[in-house]
């Protein structure tokens, strides 16, 4: 790369960090919908890799790691293009703990930004805002990880995720993201989702989901897992000079199923996060207000619990727990 490189309105010359706003559509009151954006170049020539959190907006941690990768990179040390973009929902962001997705535009549109990747600049508001994110950070780039974590109420297992892998051209090069992430838990999810990581993936940039903790709240394990995991995909592209070693997961989940609850009151579990179930096992019960227990939560497959809800309250048809099934389990 010779002279300046621009991104998402950022020119950036070699050894250089810049930070900035991306617009990405405009309000009924005339105000421009920013997203934050922050380019780190290198002194060197080497790989474009992108990484977004708060694509849900309740979803601190990974906020949080993405601020402090941009504290810690050093553009006298690294190799190619890092940009990085903290907060994708800035709607939400605004609103947030209340709002998870972006009350503005959801108001005209029964659909989230999370699914509606790669967008289409003649389309709705999320549709162009979804393709200018696109264009500007997502294409033209190499690599991409997108960093999510369990929603208000739920804590999930760190794990590393991608949907629809097998249909991906670059298989094996997202296997081997997942590996130098190194979480003890991968989950590869058999269908496609219009989410970053799988529209990413199929516009030939590989790229991985981070799924870790929730609660609306910065677990520093959490945080340092996943400052270190990125560091490891950045070393192992070739973008930093590291020691770093892939770690194999213990744990290798091919699909995911939501229990739901059948009745609202008050969730109590019996079982806590990583533990094995069993189709048709007893996993929690729910009471009512007069503390009566009424109704069981029965697990609809077997398989591992890796996102629990910990709050107790709930309303009919409201997520208690994630089963991921494992490789080895017919059922």
């Amino acid at each position: 790369m010779i002279g300046r490189v621009k991104i998402a309105q950022l020119s950036v010359a070699q050894g250089e960090k810049s930070t900035g706003y991306l617009s990405l559509g405009q309000l009924a009151d005339g105000s421009q919908v920013d997203m934050p954006v922050a380019v780190i170049r290198g002194k060197h020539e080497g790989p474009r890799m992108f990484l977004t959190a708060g694509v849900h907006a309740t979803e601190v941690e990974g906020v949080e790691v993405a601020r402090r990768i941009l504290n810690i990179v050093d553009p006298e040390s690294l190799r190619g293009v890092l940009i990085v973009v903290p907060v994708v929902n800035v709607l939400g962001f605004r609103y947030s703990p209340a709002a998870r997705y972006s009350p503005v535009w959801l108001e005209e549109e029964a659909r989230e930004i999370d699914n509606s990747f790669p967008g289409n600049l003649i389309g709705s508001s999320i549709d162009r805002a979804v393709a200018i994110i696109t264009k500007e950070i997502i294409s033209g780039s190499d690599y991409g990880i997108d960093f999510h974590c369990g929603r208000t109420a739920v804590v999930n297992l760190p794990h590393v995720r991608t949907y629809a892998a097998h249909q991906c051209p670059n298989t094996n090069e997202i296997d081997s993201l997942m590996a130098a992430f190194g979480t003890d838990i991968v989950l590869s999810i058999p269908e496609s989702r219009n989410n970053i990581q799988f529209s990413a993936s199929m516009r030939g940039v590989p790229s991985i989901m981070v799924e870790s903790g929730g609660g609306l709240t910065v677990s520093e394990d959490i945080v340092n897992n996943g400052v270190k995991g990125v560091l490891d995909v950045m070393t192992y592209i070739g973008m930093l000079d590291r020691h770093y070693k892939t770690r194999s997961p213990s744990v290798t989940l091919v699909d995911s199923y939501g229990v739901l609850a059948p009745a609202g009151g008050f969730f109590k579990p019996n079982l806590t996060l990583g533990e094995r179930v069993i189709k048709g096992q007893l996993v929690g019960k729910i009471s009512d207000v007069f503390g009566e227990d009424f109704c069981d939560v029965i697990a609809p497959c077997s398989g591992m619990v890796f996102g629990l809800r910990i709050a107790p309250t709930i309303v009919e048809g409201t997520r208690v727990m994630n089963i991921g099934q494992e490789s080895n389990d017919p059922h």
